[in-house]
């Protein structure tokens, strides 16, 4: 099973996203978080994780109108449906310039990657799957993720890696004193 977790950087860790995707990398590989090594997760707490994977876009997704959000995936899937391949042969290129024109419907103002239609297996995940948390940001995942049950382990709460504190927490227990930090979006497999 896949689940969502996320990596907490120090504000002086990176000064770009690339940074802080290559940093978090780097952090979880250092302490064993897909390998049985020594480090702080002991014998590991996955068999296989990629920076951004199938929760790739996600930050910028909690950012968005979620009412907006809707309509357009609802459009979406009644215009075109969100499988690939079948008797069409329809391929994700192909969804995603389908995706790109009813979210800009949807979303003219928008400027940045899509958070749809990704290659969930980009080693290193996208721009935005790095950024600097903000007030608003923390509020977006707090309401999105606290208490809400996103795979079983651990009671199935969303967990972070406080990378500067060697901590693991949950989303619920982030604060305003994170606010300047660098979150990371990781997708692991258990």
């Amino acid at each position: 099973m896949h689940y969502l977790y996320f990596v907490l950087l120090g504000k002086d860790e990176a000064t770009t996203s690339q940074e802080a995707r290559d940093m978090a990398q780097s952090r979880l590989e250092e302490e064993n978080f897909a390998s049985d090594q020594n480090g702080f997760f002991g014998s590991s707490k996955a068999d296989w994780y990629v920076i951004g994977g199938r929760w790739s876009g996600e930050l910028t997704r909690l950012m968005l109108d979620k009412e907006k959000l809707k309509k357009c995936d609802d459009e979406f899937e009644k215009e075109y449906g969100w499988h690939t391949g079948g008797e069409e042969k329809v391929t994700k290129e192909q969804r995603h310039e389908q995706y790109k024109t009813v979210f800009a419907k949807h979303f003219p103002e928008f400027a940045g990657l899509l958070p749809q239609w990704r290659d969930t297996y980009a080693g290193n995940g996208f721009e935005d799957d790095a950024m600097q948390l903000t007030e608003p940001l923390l509020e977006a995942l707090q309401k999105e993720y606290n208490g809400k049950k996103v795979g079983e382990m651990n009671g199935g709460t969303v967990e972070v890696f406080d990378a500067e504190n060697f901590d693991e927490t949950t989303v619920d227990r982030l604060t305003k004193e994170d606010i300047g930090k660098w979150i990371v979006v990781v997708d692991y497999h258990n």
